[in-house]
């Protein structure tokens, strides 16, 4: 890897760390992917359960996005078989692109698109071009996307991950703890909080309370509870 490689690998680390968890965070990612490969147009695409949708766009069209985002499942595609990215240098001259309504239409000449990988799964792609330079990507540009396309997808996949660890931690801060007597009552499940709710209500009645249940599942402090809660425990 080379000192320039490395230097940019480090600057597009510092834009991630920085803009992580921001709004204009993909914003920040393709402004600098353009300016680093001198692209004229770029987009970010994530995949949900109804397919490619775009996050992020620059400089780019209509017919130009649903152009991307077809070539973006492409590029998924190729992908999952051989871990390539979509390469033109040309592409109005390209055969992969004669369908492609946006190539004619805005005579697009170099044309790049990465497939965004968590493990074996595709999240998304980075898709770039330029109407005006034929040849304009070099094996460079095309290495760097690569290696962005790499860092990109951990962060993305880390990312998920912590929103999916934060979400449990939060869950499991709904967690009700109970003192009884010289005993901790947790309770976790809704079900549980619940039968807390309703041992609350009954506890300062002189109803009487049958409480049933297999064992060990804390029948003997629910009953504490509910006495440590009654006018007996007064007395």
């Amino acid at each position: 890897v080379s000192d320039r490689s490395v230097t940019l690998l480090s600057e597009l680390s510092r834009i991630i760390n920085e803009s992580l968890g921001r709004e204009d965070f993909f914003e920040r990612i393709i402004n600098y992917a353009i300016r680093l490969t001198n692209a004229q147009r770029g987009a970010i695409f994530l995949i949900d359960q109804e397919g490619l949708y775009l996050v992020v766009a620059r400089f780019v069209d209509k017919q130009t996005i649903e152009d991307a985002r077809q070539l973006s499942q492409t590029a998924i595609n190729l992908s999952t078989e051989k871990r390539e990215i979509i390469f033109s240098s040309n592409a109005m001259n390209d055969s992969l692109f004669k369908s492609s309504k946006s190539v004619s239409l805005n005579r697009i000449k170099s044309l790049l698109c990465a497939p965004l990988f968590c493990e074996s799964a595709p999240i998304g792609a980075v898709y770039l071009d330029s109407c005006s330079i034929s040849g304009l990507f070099l094996e460079s540009h095309k290495e760097f996307l690569v290696a962005m396309a790499s860092l990109l997808s951990a962060t993305i996949d880390k990312s998920l991950n912590f929103r999916k660890l934060s979400e449990k931690v939060f869950s499991d801060s709904e967690t009700l703890l109970l003192r009884v007597e010289d005993e901790d009552l947790l309770c976790k499940s809704s079900s549980f909080k619940q039968i807390i709710s309703n041992a609350e209500l009954v506890a300062p009645t002189e109803t009487s309370v049958l409480i049933t249940g297999e064992t060990g599942v804390g029948k003997n402090l629910l009953a504490k509870f509910i006495h440590s809660k009654s006018a007996r425990s007064k007395h």
